[in-house]
């Protein structure tokens, strides 16, 4: 008996590999001024369309924060994706493009 059942959860676990268990699903290049550094991406599953992104930087708070799951789950109610960028987020740090 797996321990889901032995704990009364009649849910089947989703595979590993599918999007709705990925930490996150992509990895993306960001360019800093440092140099290029790590992005990662997370879609929620469902989202036909993505309406905004919430985006985190290297720090303790919000490498816990984009992997919460209440605030995964208000981002996929609200078709937001999150980009934890693996570098600060000061302005000194992420070069935003102006459009």
């Amino acid at each position: 008996m797996s321990a889901a059942r032995a704990a009364g959860d009649d849910v089947a676990p989703a595979p590993a590999f599918s999007s709705a268990r990925a930490v996150f699903q992509y990895v993306v290049p960001v360019q800093t001024k440092p140099g290029l550094k790590e992005g990662c991406l997370w879609i929620p599953p469902l989202a036909e369309r993505v309406r905004g992104v919430l985006v985190a930087g290297m720090t303790l708070a919000e490498r816990e924060l984009v992997r919460d799951p209440l605030v995964r789950r208000a981002c996929a109610e609200e078709a937001l994706a999150v980009l934890f960028v693996k570098s600060g987020i000061e302005p000194r740090s992420v070069q935003i493009a102006k459009s």
